[in-house]
């Protein structure tokens, strides 16, 4: 991991790193389903809109996981 990059989780914010995981399962979850909801009933762009949010939110918590378990891996967290 390149050093230069910002920190996704607070130093100590005493959440572990699988429940982002989970989190960021359950957004790439809705994504596809809410997504493809919104698709139908109000057009692509709008289910685009909203796939794109939430598959985004789900990116985030997910590399907010990764860096907590790595964090846990090394000792720090």
């Amino acid at each position: 991991m390149r050093q230069n990059r910002k920190n996704v989780r607070p130093a100590g914010d005493g959440r572990p790193w699988w429940w982002d995981g989970l989190t960021a399962l359950a957004f790439w979850g809705n994504a596809l389903v809410v997504g493809k909801f919104m698709t139908r009933t109000l057009g692509p762009i709008a289910g685009l809109f909203v796939f794109a949010i939430l598959a985004g939110l789900g990116w985030f918590f997910g590399r907010a996981a990764w860096q907590g378990l790595m964090d846990a891996r090394d000792g720090k967290g």
